[in-house]
């Protein structure tokens, strides 16, 4: 799986430049809106890519910290960070793999991703992304994932890309995409406390998992 980011992050090819485009103009600010009050907080996004969201939030928040498994990403993060004036102090970029993380339990206030979980391939592994995240979050705290819904059109571009010929025009191989059912039967088997939202702002394109520690 790293392979395969870190060629997508590298290919720099239209459709990932209009990838690109779409996270930071009008998917970057839809995580803000389920993570509460960032005054304070320190907050890591696992999986955060190339951290359109998280520049965001570093603005608002103590500390923000960035994991990637891709090194290509994080160095285009890097370079986002700086050119919006966010000061070293204020973040972290790591290599580091969301089903094995390095920081110790209880670290963060809030944890967050959104577009990565459905990337795992069945039940079992889906799963331990979602663990290792409530693992590292505080007593109290805050954990938010987003994930791509059936409900949405894009939802319909998938299924059309997966025509034989056609693969080209999507940019990553096959995933999930999440029916309110299914994301609430992953979560609660994790036995805690936690609320499914649908993102109406998007055109449904999330499904949203809120979970409190």
């Amino acid at each position: 799986m790293a392979e395969d980011w870190e060629g997508f992050w590298k290919s720099g090819s239209v459709l990932n430049r209009i990838v690109d485009f779409a996270r930071k103009h009008y998917f970057a600010g839809v995580p803000l809106g389920y993570l509460g009050n960032l005054k304070n907080k320190n907050v890591l996004e696992a999986g955060c890519g190339t951290s359109e969201t998280l520049v965001v939030i570093a603005k608002k928040a103590k500390k923000v910290t960035g994991t990637d498994i891709s090194k290509k990403a994080l160095d285009i993060s890097k370079k986002k960070f700086s050119k919006n004036g966010i000061r070293k102090e204020k973040y972290s970029l790591l290599i580091d793999n969301i089903q094995n993380m390095k920081f110790r339990d209880g670290t963060f206030d809030i944890v967050f991703n959104a577009g990565v979980i459905e990337h795992f391939d069945d039940d079992r592994i889906n799963s331990r992304p979602l663990q290792e995240m409530i693992r590292v979050t505080k007593k109290g705290g805050k954990i938010v994932v987003l994930v791509p819904s059936v409900y949405s059109p894009y939802y319909l571009y998938y299924i059309f890309s997966r025509v034989p010929g056609l693969n080209r025009i999507y940019p990553w191989d096959e995933h999930r995409f999440y029916s309110y059912r299914m994301l609430s039967n992953q979560v609660k088997e994790l036995n805690v406390n936690y609320k499914i939202r649908l993102d109406w702002k998007t055109m449904f394109l999330y499904i949203v998992a809120v979970i409190e520690k």
